[in-house]
């Protein structure tokens, strides 16, 4: 940390003999200071608030507890009464998330991830393990801004249809959620998403709206397996 001191006379004026002064003091004596997001160890500057990520990495801490419930809500697309994906496949797990930027350089978050999506479609079975989009909540850190987001299995969205309609949508001046394709590795398994914001406060802010309430449909209208009861998105 670093700053500047100009002594000057009671008047405000700056005497002309006595020189600014700049001071440099240690970080660590104000612990409560919020440190800035992915400092870059070289230059020490941190990352563009709106610079986008090229690859994300996400390693879920408990691998097989998280296969084992990706397994189970496949079989359930076929075996249950639901035939979807119900909220006892849709509980949080940590994670830990590396984004890496275009010039290289790697930012290290923590985050909960879980299941997202209704239908079959969000579960993709693959000779390496089940592909699922994803929502996710970082911890800390951000994505060009965004705390919030989905991971979509492309096809789940019509692949580029999605990502042009939110562009267009956003172009002509109307609000739409910051969406775009990003590369991914998900417990070593190497696939490709769509990234979307979830609409939260960080929404209404690049928006220049005031905080207030965000309305949506309740999906247990159409859906009546999915109640969401652990998810934010839904208040009771």
């Amino acid at each position: 940390m670093q700053f500047f001191n100009s002594r000057g006379l009671n008047d405000g004026t700056t005497t002309p003999d006595i020189p600014d002064e700049t001071y440099r003091m240690d970080d660590a004596q104000f612990p409560e200071g919020i440190p800035p997001f992915c400092l870059d160890p070289e230059t020490q500057t941190k990352r563009e608030m709106h610079a986008v990520p090229i690859h994300i990495e996400i390693d879920i801490d408990d691998h097989r507890s998280w296969v084992t419930n990706a397994f189970e809500a496949w079989l359930g697309l076929t075996t249950s009464e639901a035939r979807g994906i119900t909220d006892q496949s849709k509980g949080n797990y940590g994670a830990s998330i590396a984004l890496t930027y275009p010039d290289g350089h790697r930012c290290v978050d923590r985050a909960q991830i879980r299941l997202q999506g209704d239908h079959g479609d969000h579960l993709k079975p693959g000779p390496k393990g089940i592909e699922t989009s994803l929502d996710v909540s970082l911890e800390s850190g951000h994505v060009a801004g965004i705390v919030h987001f989905k991971l979509f299995i492309p096809e789940t969205r019509n692949g580029n249809n999605e990502v042009l309609a939110t562009t267009l949508v956003s172009e002509v001046g109307l609000l739409s959620p910051r969406t775009f394709f990003i590369e991914a590795t998900v417990n070593g398994m190497e696939t490709r998403y769509i990234f979307q914001e979830k609409f939260r406060n960080e929404f209404l802010e690049r928006n220049q709206i005031p905080e207030s309430p965000i309305f949506q449909g309740d999906e247990r209208f159409g859906m009546g397996w999915t109640r969401h009861s652990d998810s934010e998105d839904v208040q009771a």
